[in-house]
């Protein structure tokens, strides 16, 4: 989690979709006004407010201690991860499918 928490090495969408690849969950980074930054899923230009209410945490022990979310009618666990060492410009939302 640390490393997802570090935005310096999440700008670009290349390496949102190399990320998607490799764990299966879509990754989104949000401006603090909720403007979408960078996806690797295809979103509006704002976060639906279903994602803005989403709390954001350092640690998770499962995935079924997240909340789940409906986008375009499939179902999300989600998690907002912010950094172990504080808040920073925007966020970052992992969505993780809960088939």
């Amino acid at each position: 989690m640390k490393y997802l928490g570090n935005g310096n090495i999440l700008s670009a969408a290349s390496v949102l979709a190399k990320m998607r690849g490799l764990s299966g969950a879509h990754f989104i980074t949000a401006a603090e006004d909720a403007r979408v930054t960078e996806t690797s899923l295809s979103l509006p230009e704002h976060l639906p407010d279903s994602l803005q209410s989403v709390s954001a945490t350092t640690h998770i022990d499962s995935l079924q201690e997240c909340p789940g979310v409906i986008l375009a009618g499939t179902r999300y666990f989600a998690v907002s991860v912010r950094s172990p060492s504080g808040p920073r410009d925007g966020s970052l939302l992992v969505l993780y499918p809960e088939t």
